[in-house]
């Protein structure tokens, strides 16, 4: 499928030649009046887990200037591999919720058969690649988001209206020998005498529908009777956050609650947060958390104490008792894949020792093979998780609270579900699409 992506003056040459890259905050997406660009839709970027590629199926959608002064690139992209663009279903008056967003009344017509009665869709459903969800958002907006990079020779630049009309054409003609249209009819539906597009902006509605027309088919996924299945344990299964405020307020308290000895580094972190915090805060939120200088903290915290931390931290009961027993109910190897905090060298035991002791004592069965990776200095574990998601060949499926370790596990080949913490039943609903 041909699609169309408007970029600045300065990225053509680079895109044409390492190809459009996830990530890139500095090419734009969307166009103002009169040409200008903007950053519209940063807000995305959490639940993508990167910024993604965004794409309109119809060229000059974003950009008319683009369009005239070659800035827009036309894109050979499989539909399979798109999801929804989140900042333009936005645009459609939709609100946004934590985990999903919804429409007071007037819902977008393609989009109603996956609303519930609240006109609620959740951004699982909206960002499973090649989904019927992710396609009545491309058919309501125009538009989609790649998740992953594309390679410069899926690329090629447009500087003339000849690509348009190319485009209309193969388009038109695809929807015809579908439904049986005629030539008369796909004139008339489109094209003047000399098949050229009659108006733009008299067309775009009816161009969309068009291509509404001509539904994905999207097999279920399946997998495959030797994939793993890889469940993370904060988040999942684990209460961290419930774990570690206790821990943080207790500290903020003046108490010593874990009876370690302040490192150099524990102690300057600690100064930064009586420094930038009122006196009396406290931590109530996962939010609260994510603060810099708390966040700070509590790694500092959970580095001089790793074991007792995670050995202590309180299940979720929904991810023990429902979903972990229906994953090993599956016939296929269930492992937890999961990160550990790095320990300060006097600490007396690791995150992996505190995260062996929690497994032992709160799931059975026991996983097949419990596997630690070091986050990164960021916190982030994408990358490592990620050399998980095939093993000879084979996708395997994660399970995991975290939108950028799900995105890297996609790319990598893998299958993926985005589980929001205390919420296993939206992740067993997911399962149901793998055949489980």
């Amino acid at each position: 499928m041909k699609m169309y992506h408007s970029t600045m003056p300065n990225a053509i040459d680079s895109i044409l030649r390492d190809g459009l890259k996830t990530g890139m905050l500095g090419i734009s997406k969307r166009a103002e009046t009169g040409g200008g660009y903007t950053m519209a839709g940063n807000w995305a970027d959490e639940h993508y887990g990167t910024r993604p590629v965004y794409l309109a199926v119809k060229q000059g959608l974003y950009s008319q200037a683009a369009r005239q002064l070659g800035l827009e690139l036309e894109v050979e992209i499989d539909p399979r591999t798109l999801v929804a663009d989140l900042p333009s279903l936005v645009d459609t008056g939709a609100y946004i919720e934590e985990d999903g967003m919804w429409w007071e009344d007037d819902a977008p017509p393609s989009m109603k058969r996956f609303i519930d009665a609240d006109g609620f869709v959740l951004f699982d459903e909206l960002l499973v690649p090649g989904s019927a969800a992710a396609y009545a958002a491309m058919r309501t907006t125009g538009t989609a988001a790649s998740p992953v990079d594309i390679p410069p020779e899926r690329i090629t630049r447009l500087a003339n209206e000849g690509a348009l009309r190319k485009y209309v054409r193969s388009t038109l003609a695809e929807v015809s020998n579908e439904y049986g249209w005629s030539a008369g009819s796909r004139k008339e539906f489109m094209l003047d005498d000399e098949g050229m597009v009659k108006s733009d902006k008299d067309n775009t509605e009816r161009f969309l529908k068009a291509l509404g027309l001509m539904e994905i088919k999207t097999p279920k996924l399946t997998l495959q009777p030797d994939a793993q299945i890889f469940c993370d344990m904060d988040g999942v299964i684990a209460n961290f956050v419930a774990g570690v405020i206790p821990v943080l307020n207790d500290i903020l308290d003046g108490n010593d609650p874990l009876h370690f000895e302040p490192t150099k580094s524990w102690r300057k972190r600690w100064r930064r947060v009586q420094r930038d915090m009122e006196p009396d805060w406290r931590a109530a939120t996962a939010n609260d958390i994510n603060i810099k200088q708390i966040r700070n903290l509590m790694f500092a915290t959970v580095g001089e104490a790793p074991g007792p931390i995670f050995a202590n931290l309180p299940p979720y009961n929904d991810g023990v008792s429902k979903l972990w027993p229906l994953l090993n109910s599956t016939g296929h190897t269930v492992n937890i894949l999961t990160a550990t905090v790095k320990a300060t060298p006097d600490a007396t035991s690791t995150s992996r020792d505190g995260k062996l002791e929690w497994i032992a004592a709160h799931l059975s069965p026991p996983p097949s093979e419990t596997i630690t990776v070091q986050a990164d200095r960021d916190g982030s574990s994408a990358e490592k998780k990620a050399h998980y998601a095939m093993r000879g060949g084979v996708p395997n499926l994660l399970i995991d609270d975290h939108a950028k370790n799900v995105a890297a596990w996609r790319a990598a080949g893998g299958y993926a579900i985005h589980h929001k913490p205390g919420k296993s039943k939206l992740t067993i609903k997911q399962l149901e699409r793998y055949g489980l």
